[in-house]
This record gives C-alpha cells, structure tokens and sequence, in this order.
C-alpha cells in the first residue's frame, strides 16, 4: 500500500478480515482502527480484488478465467452473475456490508466480490487437504462438477443451469467450512485449507506487486 499511514502489520490485519469476510464493525472491535478506515480499505481492496481476478486467470479458483465476457461464454457469465445477485447469499453480504447501496456500480462490485469469493470454493483442490468430512468431500466433487460443466462444451442451457447452482453450492460448503471450525476449536485441531485463505493469499501476492 503506497504512502500508508497504517504499517504492514496493520494492513495486513485488515486483508486478512476483508478474506474472511469481517464487517468492518467486527474487525474493528478485534484490532485498534476505526470502523471509517475499515471500511475505505474494504473499497479498495475489493476494487483490487477484481482487478487480480481478471488481471490473473488462475488465481481465486480460476474466476477471472470464468468471469471474463469471452465470445463464447458471455451469456452464461451473465446467467451466473444474475444468478448471485438473486441469492440470499448476496442479499446477506449486501446487509453486512454495504445496506445502503449508492449506486448501480456499488451493487456490481459486491456481485462480482461475492462471484470470486464462491469460486474460491472450486479452489480447494486435492493434495491440499486429504481428510476432509465426508459431507465435504461430497460438497467439493459437486463443486467441481458444476465447474467441468461450466467449462465444457456441452449445451448452454446446463451450463446456464450448471452456473445458477454454484450460490447455492458455495453456500453448503461454507456452513460445512464453518462446522468443521467449530469442531477444530473443540478439539484444538488444525484448520483446513479454506477458501479464504484461498482469497487472503492470492490477493496479497498480487498487492506485493501491484500495490494499493
């Protein structure tokens, strides 16, 4: 981050909320910065954060990949971007976020965060972890099945569906994501690989290059 006020250390805290999806009030009760720098930084990291995707193909599970307008996948990136947009998942991110949405612009860049924050899901990949709960596994192979979908050259209405599952999907993941902590904290056990970490490391890597 150029000419920052905050040190590293500090900065850092804040993207590692922005990954886990902290509202500015939360994080700011957990570290000595106010809520009105929380939430500045919150903007431009998700204005970076869409930036990297589309700028880095690969990273955050392969969405700027995805995501892209290309000639022959425009249609079922906006089914899938519509999709979210009509989800409760966003419609949750919106309040805990943004509840007072200025302008259509605003509403787009939530969409989009929310879209690399579900295919962040995707990237949990074999070798990463190898002792998920069965209910994960299950999750992530129907994860990866609606991505080969997505991918494939198959028809445009079962990619167009295939695209409309993934909220829903991610969704699952995140509450298994979240009982698998829980159990972790009981047990003093070691944390999987989540897809926030996913979204934490491949955003920092591309800070170090192409800073704030």
């Amino acid at each position: 981050m150029r000419n920052a006020k905050l040190s590293e250390y500090r900065f850092l805290k804040i993207l590692r909320g922005f990954a886990e999806d902290k509202t500015a009030q939360e994080l700011a009760r957990e570290i000595a910065i106010s809520e009105k720098t929380i939430r500045a930084s919150y903007r431009e990291l998700r204005e970076k954060l869409i930036e990297a995707a589309l700028a880095e193909p690969q990273a955050f599970g392969r969405a700027g990949y995805y995501l892209t307008l290309r000639q022959n996948r425009g249609t079922e990136v906006r089914q899938f971007l519509h999709g979210i947009a009509k989800s409760e998942m966003f419609t949750s991110h919106v309040k805990r976020h943004a509840p007072r949405l200025s302008t259509s612009d605003d509403a787009q860049r939530l969409i989009f965060e929310v879209a690399i924050r579900t295919f962040c899901s995707v990237a949990i990949r074999d070798g990463a972890v190898v002792d998920y709960p069965p209910e994960m596994k299950r999750a992530l192979t129907v994860l990866r099945t609606v991505e080969i979908s997505i991918d494939s050259e198959g028809t445009s209405n079962r990619r167009g569906e295939a695209a409309e599952g993934f909220p829903a999907l991610e969704a699952e993941l995140r509450r298994q994501t979240d009982a698998e902590r829980l159990i972790s904290l009981r047990t003093q056990s070691s944390l999987h690989h989540y897809p926030r970490n996913v979204l934490y490391d491949d955003l920092r890597r591309y800070l170090l290059r192409v800073p704030l």
